[in-house]
C-alpha cells in the first residue's frame, strides 16, 4: 500500500503542474488521504516533500518566488488536513464518512489559507470589513477547491480500498 501513496503523489504532482483552474487540485484528496491511510511520519512528510517539489517546479515555470507571504499558512492547512485524515478517517471506509471529512478538510484550507491573504498581504485593510471583504473575494476560489478535493479524496480512498482487497484475494490463493 506504500506503492499507492507513492503513485498518488507522482499523479499529484502531475495534476498540480500542468495547467488546471484556480485552487482544483489533487493535494488536498492526497493529505486526507496519507493522513487516514499511511502509518507514521510518513503521512505528513509525503505531502509536504509534494508541496516542496511542486511549489519549486512552479516557481520556476511561472517566474515567481517559491517562498511567498502566505506560504506557512498553506502549508499549515495542508497538515491539518493530515490530521483531519488521521483522526477521523484512520478506521474507516465509509464514503459518507470521508466526504464529511473532505468537506471539512476543504473549509479549513478555505479559512486557514485566506487568514493569512489578509494577515501577510497588503490587499485588504486590517479590520473586520478587511477580513471578511477577503473572504468574499475568495468565494470563488473554494468551490475549485471544494470539487478538486470532493473529486480527488474518494478517487485515492477507493482505489486503495480495490488494491488492499485485491492482494488480500491473491494472498488467499496463495495460501490455498
Amino acid at each position: 500500500m506504500k506503492n499507492l501513496g507513492i503513485f498518488g503523489s507522482v499523479v499529484a504532482a502531475l495534476l498540480r503542474v500542468i495547467p488546471h483552474p484556480p485552487n482544483f487540485s489533487s493535494v488536498g484528496g492526497l493529505s486526507v488521504y496519507s493522513g487516514a491511510r499511511l502509518k507514521g511520519k510518513s503521512a505528513f512528510i509525503l505531502p509536504l516533500i509534494l508541496m516542496l517539489a511542486t511549489d519549486f517546479l512552479l516557481s520556476q515555470i511561472h517566474g515567481f518566488g517559491m517562498f511567498h507571504e502566505t506560504i506557512l499558512f498553506v502549508y499549515l492547512a495542508v497538515l491539518i488536513n493530515v490530521m483531519l485524515g488521521r483522526y477521523l478517517l484512520r478506521n474507516t471506509d465509509k464514503m459518507l464518512s470521508i466526504a464529511g471529512v473532505t468537506f471539512l478538510a476543504s473549509v479549513q484550507f478555505f479559512i486557514i489559507t485566506n487568514l493569512g491573504v489578509w494577515m501577510m498581504m497588503p490587499l485588504y485593510p486590517h479590520t473586520t470589513a478587511g477580513l471578511l471583504q477577503c473572504y468574499l473575494a475568495a468565494i470563488p476560489f473554494f468551490q475549485y477547491t471544494l470539487i478538486g478535493d470532493l473529486v480527488f479524496t474518494p478517487v485515492l480512498f477507493l482505489l486503495h480500498k480495490v488494491l488492499a482487497d485485491k492482494s488480500s484475494n491473491q494472498e488467499l490463493l496463495a495460501h490455498a
